[in-house]
């Protein structure tokens, strides 16, 4: 503007001719030409700076995502010799930055993973990115397993000038990794033993259980058969007695009086089969009695003391004297005890000895008969209990005994065990709950 008016004042001072005024105007389109020109260059340089102030942040921020990113980063020629390596990518393979610069990255694969390498390097040569994991070895000669995505470089004319290399370490991952399968495969085995154990408990039960069905089994069959035969009986065994009677008063023959004697014998035994199927099958309507088993097992030697001293069996006793009592039938209970003894008694064939133990433990009471006998076989100790299972010759035996040893003292609340061995005879265990326990 001040141009302007030094302009208007020369012409207004001097009277400027024709030409003049024209040359004037032409200088005045000039200058404002130059303004005009000058404000653009003004708006680019301001345009420059701030484009180059954003360049310099763009810098900023991609060599801060480079330093500090957690992945290795590098850049390699046309020949794999790496050009650029992020601080990551050294720490990665155990060099400072500066040292990674020149080395060819098949220095750091060995053996199959190197022909693998030459494969994959093939590919990106021809422009395809691949991904892939692998093992290197790191400057300290230590292995360790790595993420590789390798994306290739072109220049403007699309020429092939390098490959941006990314680097993870997973080492660590894949340690974790085979430390869970490892604890996976442990917690396995550990499952699988104790689904074992369950099972085994299970057929366990099972086992119980089926113990439980035959001997309820056998209870139906007895309270069906014994009430069948148990009159017919009765009357045959009191028929054959009168006849022995009668046979006694007429003076018979010997021939005839042993005829009579084995009749009456073998109709007795077959009661008291009966009346074993009867005592097994029938339910107590009575209340328990509080029972003293020191008394129940005095009285029931009493009644085997023939047989024991007939078999040659030297008896030892062994009882606490401060037993604690159980509720349950005297009867009954001698049964059991009686059954045992029976079982012991047949056991010694040659004579022997007998070991009769009572004591208190943990609110129970524990009665432990032992004898020096033959023993069991491995196989037979799972059946025992079993009606009607019998190692004696036919004839010899029922098979009932045991198994009606074992109800009653099921029904007292307890429990009765054996051990043997064959050769080393066998030891019974029965375990009643005390009263009031």
């Amino acid at each position: 503007m001040s141009r302007r008016i030094a302009a208007n004042t020369v012409t207004g001072s001097y009277g400027l001719s024709g030409d003049d005024e024209v040359t004037r105007l032409r200088l005045r389109e000039r200058v404002g030409e130059l303004e005009a020109r000058l404000v653009e260059l003004e708006g680019a340089e301001k345009k420059r700076l701030q484009v180059e102030n954003e360049l310099r942040e763009s810098q900023k921020l991609y060599r801060a995502l480079i330093e500090t990113a957690f992945a290795g980063i590098g850049i390699t020629d046309v020949e794999e010799n790496l050009t650029f390596a992020n601080p990551a990518l050294g720490d990665i393979m155990g060099y400072g930055v500066d040292e990674l610069i020149g080395i060819n990255l098949s220095r750091f694969v060995e053996g199959e993973e190197y022909n693998r390498y030459q494969e994959l390097t093939e590919q990106r040569l021809q422009g395809f990115r691949n991904a892939y994991e692998t093992r290197v070895r790191r400057r300290d000669g230590s292995l360790i397993n790595v993420l590789i995505s390798g994306s290739p470089l072109a220049d403007e004319d699309g020429e092939f000038i390098g490959v941006l290399t990314v680097v993870f370490d997973i080492t660590e991952l894949r340690r974790a990794e085979q430390e869970l399968e490892r604890n996976k495969r442990a917690y396995t085995d550990q499952l699988e033993a104790m689904v074992r154990e369950r099972t085994n408990q299970l057929e366990e039960a099972q086992a119980k259980l089926i113990q439980s069905a035959k001997l309820a089994a056998v209870g139906q069959l007895a309270a069906g058969v014994a009430h069948e035969i148990n009159n017919p009986v009765g009357v045959l065994l009191m028929k054959l007695k009168f006849l022995l009677s009668v046979a006694k008063r007429e003076n018979l023959t010997a021939k005839a009086m042993a005829t009579l004697d084995i009749a009456v014998e073998q109709a007795g035994r077959i009661a008291d089969i009966v009346q074993d199927l009867l005592n097994f099958s029938r339910t107590p309507t009575d209340r328990p009695q509080s029972l003293n088993l020191n008394e129940r097992i005095h009285s029931s030697l009493r009644l085997s003391h023939r047989l024991l001293t007939d078999r040659r069996i030297d008896l030892h006793l062994d009882l606490c004297e401060e037993l604690p009592s159980v509720l349950g039938d005297p009867v009954e209970f001698e049964q059991v005890l009686i059954n045992l003894l029976n079982n012991a008694v047949e056991a010694m064939a040659d004579g022997g000895e007998l070991h009769l133990a009572s004591h208190a433990e943990a609110g129970q009471v524990v009665i432990s008969l032992r004898d020096t006998g033959e023993g069991i076989e491995a196989e037979d100790l799972g059946s025992i209990f079993d009606p009607f299972f019998t190692t004696k010759n036919f004839g010899e035996g029922t098979g009932l005994g045991l198994s009606i040893s074992y109800g009653i003292v099921q029904k007292m609340g307890g429990s009765i065990e054996v051990e043997s061995e064959l050769g080393s005879g066998a030891v019974f265990h029965i375990r009643l709950p005390g009263e009031g326990a």
